[in-house]
């Protein structure tokens, strides 16, 4: 499976409003800012889940699952920076890491 299928399968992890974010960063392949984003998230659904009212967004959140998202966006990010760095070539939007089932 494809890095990014298995991102956009996790995508349904984060509250409401910053799954479609989520989604058009990584058809855009904008995984800095899609990083951002789900420590936002994390951040934001773990400080709402503390309260004594928290809102039904972040109820229905997954906090394992947006942190598997959160690891593989960085580790996807740390790969292409290494792959860079190791054969001097620009890693293109085009390029993508496969990772097969039982590998992470």
């Amino acid at each position: 499976m494809k890095v990014t299928e298995q991102m956009l399968t996790l995508v349904d992890a984060l509250p409401e409003p910053d799954r479609v974010i989520a989604t058009n960063l990584i058809e855009k392949r904008d995984f800095e800012t899609l990083l951002e984003l789900v420590i936002s998230a994390i951040i934001k659904t773990e400080r709402n889940l503390n309260t004594d009212s928290p809102k039904e967004i972040y109820i229905n959140a997954n906090l394992t699952n947006m942190i598997t998202l959160l690891s593989i966006t960085d580790d996807y990010l740390l790969a292409s920076e290494d792959l860079e760095g190791i054969c001097d070539i620009n890693f293109s939007e085009e390029d993508e890491l496969i990772i097969e089932e039982g590998e992470e």
